[in-house]
């Protein structure tokens, strides 16, 4: 399944993609757990806002 408005929804207020070498080891251990859980069975992307003062 692919949700073609999720990512565009986002970048709209600044959020940007992150590549494999921005995960974190933590945001790496929470994607490993969703994909024993079956949440990997359609495309998915990690994103960061960054938000100043």
């Amino acid at each position: 399944m692919d949700v073609p408005w999720n990512a565009p929804y986002y970048r709209r207020p600044g959020f940007v993609e992150l590549t494999p070498e921005d995960i974190t080891p933590g945001l790496a251990a929470i994607r490993r757990k969703e994909a024993e859980l079956g949440l990997d069975s359609w495309p998915r992307i990690c994103m960061l806002k960054v938000l100043s003062d």
